[in-house]
């Protein structure tokens, strides 16, 4: 499986794409499988399911502050994923 095209990636960026694909190894999922699914549009990003779960729970928070740092949270500690939730 290419991860990439050798001129356009790091050492580190390369061996952090490894990692993932042993990852879901480890699961017992077929990477190229994901990967297809993904590009396909078959699949939920991070992003997105974070987005939902944050509408579909935030009335039951009654803190306005708490509301916010689930914003916060996801967009500081999630963002290598690549996926910012917004705050709509």
């Amino acid at each position: 499986m290419g991860l990439d095209r050798v001129s356009s990636v790091s050492l580190a960026s390369a061996r952090e794409k490894a990692a993932v694909q042993f990852m879901l190894l480890d699961a017992g999922k077929d990477p190229l499988s994901e990967r297809r699914a993904a590009k396909s549009g078959d699949t939920q990003t991070f992003g997105a399911f974070a987005h939902s779960f944050i509408t579909e729970h935030k009335r039951a928070w009654r803190n306005e502050v708490h509301r916010k740092q689930w914003h916060s949270t996801m967009n500081q500690y999630c963002s290598t994923i690549e996926t910012c939730v917004s705050t709509r």
